[in-house]
């Protein structure tokens, strides 16, 4: 969000609307395009990472890159939280910007000691929603790991509390 402060005014929307369709694309197509992109045989993430001579890992099949394959996702439909602090950036009021600048604060003083404790509210609404919609994580882990019916092991790797719930409930009653 600090980044797109920056920018100038004919470029804002274009950014500001980048960064915000991952939120609006349906998790189910979000779970699909996990597949498709970290596939460890040829996934476009693999390729890329060959291309500069890195062998890239199992991300799907692997346990140990499971979660973090997960998490990569989800730091990718990062758009709802970029409005959230888009816009509590914005009512800052710039006249403590230029008081702090008049003091003599350097740019990383006045993020700590203004824009900080101005969007804290913010920061803490971000970080109770980001944290329920963490617990809530099922539909991309259940389209991606759980879909086909078969949970090997690599599968029990993206198990949520959510999909545990599920799978009690509706797979073994």
């Amino acid at each position: 969000a600090m980044l797109l402060m920056r920018v100038t005014q004919k470029l804002a929307g274009a950014f500001r609307t980048i960064f915000y369709l991952p939120q609006i694309t349906p998790p189910v197509a979000i779970g699909v395009m996990l597949l498709f992109l970290f596939n460890g045989t040829n996934g476009i993430v693999n390729r890329g990472l060959g291309f500069i001579g890195i062998e890239g890992p199992f991300w799907t099949t692997d346990p140990t890159w499971i979660k973090p394959t997960i998490a990569i996702m989800d730091i990718w439909a990062c758009g709802g939280t970029m409005v959230i602090l888009l816009a509590a950036l914005y009512g800052v009021p710039k006249q403590l910007y230029e008081a702090a600048s008049m003091d003599g604060a350097s740019s990383w003083r006045r993020f700590k000691d203004v824009t900080l404790p101005m969007i804290s509210p913010a920061l803490f609404f971000c970080f109770i929603i980001l944290t329920l919609a963490g617990l809530n994580q099922f539909t991309q882990a259940y389209t991606a790991f759980f879909g086909s019916g078969t949970a090997g092991g690599q599968s029990e790797a993206a198990l949520f509390y959510s999909i545990y719930l599920f799978r009690n409930a509706f797979e073994y009653f």
